[in-house]
């Protein structure tokens, strides 16, 4: 007994689509180790408008009606890693062929 094409392409689609959502749910608890319970917080704070991070580490937040302020450091590998971590979550690299990364963090 043979199974109808369409069934089959069917299949293949659901099988893909559990597979990105298995990837891209141990890509987020990845992310959200790697960003830390500091920079986690400040993304759930409606007044905080932007977070940066400088190349010497240093962290800064800026908040409505306030200008930035420092609030602490993230290791440059922390950094990378969180950062290649966003890349493959997007489904591309991040490295000096292609240094720029256009897109919104993909965690709520």
């Amino acid at each position: 007994m043979s199974l109808p094409v369409q069934f089959l392409e069917f299949f293949v689609m659901l099988n893909h689509s559990f597979i990105m959502d298995e990837q891209h749910q141990r890509l987020e608890v990845k992310l959200r180790r790697v960003l830390g319970d500091q920079v986690l917080r400040l993304l759930e704070d409606n007044l905080a408008e932007d977070i940066l991070l400088n190349p010497n580490g240093s962290l800064w937040v800026k908040r409505m009606g306030q200008g930035f302020s420092r609030i602490g450091e993230m290791p440059a590998a922390q950094a990378a890693s969180a950062l290649g971590t966003i890349a493959a979550w997007r489904g591309t690299v991040l490295n000096h062929e292609h240094p720029i990364l256009e897109t919104e963090l993909p965690i709520d």
